[in-house]
């Protein structure tokens, strides 16, 4: 992790962060669109996308880039999985209470942003 901090900061630099933003923006909106036959699908394609989140937010030091995707992640699955989102029940609920954590992380981090964002 520390030889991709040290190429993003000398051979990247700051320009790059909008490219990369842009690439996890594209990861964030296409596998949560389509039919998934489990919630449990659902949740593991969450969990590796808010891991590539994070190690984003690691290497760059994106704080409000993280902020945004997870925001923006949270809002694709709810208006593209109304059906499994709608009614707490056995299968969706650790679906759910993923949502939920992953919705007040969020607004932990959105809380200490700089007021400046």
């Amino acid at each position: 992790m520390l030889t991709e901090q040290l190429a993003y900061r000398l051979l990247e630099g700051p320009d790059a962060l909008a490219d990369r933003r842009a690439a996890l923006r594209q990861q964030v909106d296409d596998p949560v669109r389509g039919y998934h036959q489990t919630p449990n699908d659902l949740l593991v394609i969450l969990r590796q996308l808010q891991a590539r989140l994070a190690y984003h937010a690691r290497i760059t030091e994106d704080a409000f880039g993280e902020v945004e995707l997870s925001l923006r992640l949270l809002a694709n699955v709810f208006r593209h999985q109304p059906a499994l989102v709608a009614r707490l029940h056995g299968p969706t609920q650790p679906l759910l209470q993923h949502l939920v954590r992953r919705a007040q992380t969020a607004l932990k981090q959105a809380n200490a942003l700089h007021p400046d964002y």
